[in-house]
């Protein structure tokens, strides 16, 4: 299923359709009849697949159950592969309790609850230069896909088998069908949209020129290799109209463009500014809102840290599990200022190596550069200057400071995306 809205905190606005298809396919009434029969489609599958095994089979329900795990992952790998197939990267995979962050060599792994509400996630960001809409409902439609592709498969074996195995192979056959089913029915869940609504949403409302879509536009920009000081100002000054979460996000982008040109005492303003920002922000929204707010958090730190000459301030902030697991690069950086205030030079060069090589393996290309840039200017703090102890780093003495209000507009060129703090789109079931 694909999720609906990134996850910084910027909720899209839901649109009812009006070119194509009637306005009571967005009500509520419509939303909940087909929540409920996707339910009931999946169960009806799961029952029948529990029927097509041997009757001497002891538990028919948890064999059947244990075969959507594996339904699981072939429809995850059909949004991958579909993600692929039309250019884009995907940065994440989570298949139940196990999450893969694919790298530009490799990948990571670890076993972790999957997010509320899904059993799996593809987030796969798009090429900017690229068709937005013919790539979104082909990852949109992947993962039914693959499923009745493998539901095919299983049809020689279950029909003219004549082992026990073509039992199993029946009732894989009946699971998969059930999801790819199940999967196409249009609804809207608490955490997350089923892969039938999305590819009505992206079929007959999202385009590239709709606003709703330029969180996603920043997000492919940034994985893309623009970094933070060269995103267009008035992609930035739309997402700020999403309200709280859009304002917020803006600020995190001015924050990595002001660390990147070594611009450290915009760190103020936006910090003054997020404040006013929060003290708007309910209790409910603060969830929505948490990671955007970390990672502002986490940078802000590290820019005082510069500006104070001070490391303490980077242990006001201290990196959380999850932080460590999509950000591996700042730990590094944040030892490497650590050891750069106290004169350390042979630790700090070695962390910032680390902290390089780290940012390198992410397939966010905008991380690349801008890593390296404030690598730069804490190499520069090894050895204090005037221009140093200004906050300008020697390595750019003439930089341009970030405009507090409107970002500089640029020809398509981003900023480092927050590992988790903007996840768009994502393939989730």
């Amino acid at each position: 299923m694909i999720k609906e809205e990134p996850e910084a905190g910027v909720s899209v606005p839901s649109r009812l359709w009006s070119d194509g298809l009637p306005r009571w396919v967005g009500g509520r009434m419509f939303n909940s009849v087909m929540r409920a029969f996707a339910w009931l489609v999946g169960i009806a599958g799961l029952l029948i697949a529990a029927g097509a095994l041997p009757s001497s089979h002891p538990l028919p329900i948890l064999m059947c159950l244990m075969m959507v795990v594996p339904a699981t992952a072939i429809h995850e790998a059909g949004h991958a592969f579909a993600a692929r197939w039309n250019g884009m990267r995907v940065i994440e995979i989570h298949v139940w309790l196990l999450n893969i962050l694919p790298l530009s060599r490799g990948l990571r792994w670890r076993f972790a609850s999957p997010p509320k509400g899904v059993g799996g996630l593809v987030n796969a960001i798009p090429d900017p230069s690229r068709p937005l809409r013919s790539a979104m409902l082909w990852l949109t439609m992947g993962g039914p896909l693959a499923n009745l592709a493998a539901a095919l498969a299983c049809l020689p074996a279950a029909l003219w088998a004549s082992s026990p195995w073509s039992d199993y192979a029946n009732a894989f056959l009946l699971i998969n069908l059930g999801g790819f089913l199940a999967n196409l029915v249009p609804f809207r869940g608490r955490h997350h949209a089923s892969d039938g609504w999305q590819w009505l949403q992206w079929r007959h409302v999202w385009s590239e020129g709709v606003r709703e879509v330029s969180v996603l536009a920043l997000t492919s920009l940034s994985v893309w290799g623009v970094t933070a000081e060269r995103i267009p100002g008035a992609l930035l000054r739309q997402i700020e109209t999403f309200g709280k979460g859009g304002v917020l996000l803006v600020a995190w982008v001015r924050l990595k463009a002001s660390q990147n040109v070594g611009d450290w005492a915009v760190v103020d303003e936006i910090d003054q500014a997020a404040t006013e920002t929060m003290a708007q922000v309910t209790r409910a929204e603060k969830e929505g809102l948490k990671w955007i707010l970390a990672w502002l958090q986490v940078e802000s730190a590290f820019s005082h840290a510069v500006i104070q000459r001070d490391a303490r301030a980077l242990l006001a902030v201290p990196l959380g599990r999850e932080m460590r697991w999509r950000a591996p690069h700042l730990p590094h950086r944040f030892a490497a200022l650590a050891c750069a205030l106290d004169g350390d030079r042979t630790a700090c060069m070695a962390h910032l190596v680390r902290a390089r090589a780290a940012a390198q393996s992410s397939l966010d290309l905008a991380l690349h550069e801008s890593e390296d840039r404030i690598a730069g200017h804490i190499e520069a703090l090894l050895d204090a200057t005037p221009d140093a102890a200004r906050g300008l780093s020697p390595a750019s003495p003439n930089a341009d400071p970030v405009a507090p209000a409107t970002p500089p507009s640029a020809p398509a060129t981003a900023s480092p995306r927050p590992a988790a703090a903007a996840r768009s789109p994502s393939s989730r079931s």
